[in-house]
């Protein structure tokens, strides 16, 4: 695919209409699915009505693994370009992430994936891969507010 340098290039996609979306459809239905590995990612704590920026990760230490769709496009320079979008789930109703993101906006996570799931979801089919959009439990995460900006 041929890149209009006027096209942002989305990071997360909803898990919710990623088989409708045309940024994603098609890397959906290709099976084009990827791990993200991360330490930890970061969220806006809203509770005390000023952006409060929270690190929020696996109580082990574990890295967690967030599951996201992949798609290879071509720069103005004629470069091949390997991009990705993390895949979110809705939030509202999940005892940690319900406290994040902007007041009145639907909440949404990252799709944590478990890690012996990891080759499951590389390799399911596209009407499989749904059942792993499901919100990572709110115990095996930990979340600490950041001083200054810094991690």
């Amino acid at each position: 695919m041929e890149s209009d340098p006027d096209t942002p290039k989305l990071v997360n996609a909803r898990s919710e209409t990623v088989t409708t979306s045309s940024n994603f459809r098609d890397a959906w239905l290709a099976g084009q699915r990827c791990i993200v590995p991360m330490q930890a990612f970061m969220e806006d704590d809203w509770r005390s009505r000023k952006a409060v920026p929270t690190r929020i990760a696996r109580v082990d230490g574990v890295p967690l693994g967030v599951a996201g769709l992949w798609e290879s496009w071509t720069g103005v320079d004629g470069e091949v370009i390997i991009s990705y979008a993390l895949l979110t789930v809705n939030a509202n109703s999940h005892a940690l992430m319900s406290r994040y993101q902007q007041p009145g906006n639907e909440k949404r996570m990252l799709a944590i994936l478990n890690e012996g799931a990891y080759d499951a979801w590389l390799n399911a089919r596209p009407e499989k891969a749904k059942e792993f959009m499901r919100a990572y439990p709110a115990n095996w995460l930990t979340a600490n507010p950041v001083e200054n900006g810094r991690q």
